[in-house]
């Protein structure tokens, strides 16, 4: 394979806007910003509930992991299982346009 000949195509210089990377990665960028003022109020008010509910005596579980920490972790690990996927189609993607003959 002609590594110079692949760099100077067009299709994979990223900074010329290149393949779907870039926008990919603009979307969850956009989606992050949109999401953050809900996320973090819905956190406050589960941790503010979770202080109250600590105040009063609790459910007598000082184990059990509190609510707001409970809401943040789903809502972090369903952002990044969606990112990872995202990008094993990506990589799926550049890998099929590397097969093409130029």
């Amino acid at each position: 394979m002609d590594v110079q000949k692949l760099l100077r195509n067009p299709r994979f210089r990223l900074e010329q806007g290149g393949p779907a990377q870039p926008e990919a990665v603009k979307q969850f960028e956009d989606r992050a910003f949109q999401e953050l003022p809900a996320i973090e109020k819905i956190a406050l008010e589960l941790c503010e509930a979770d202080s109250a509910a600590a105040g009063a005596g609790g459910d007598g579980n000082g184990a059990k992991p509190s609510r707001c920490r409970e809401f943040l972790t789903k809502y972090t690990n369903d952002f990044a299982r969606a990112t990872i996927d995202k990008w094993s189609e990506l990589a799926g993607t550049f890998w099929e346009s590397l097969a093409r003959p130029y």
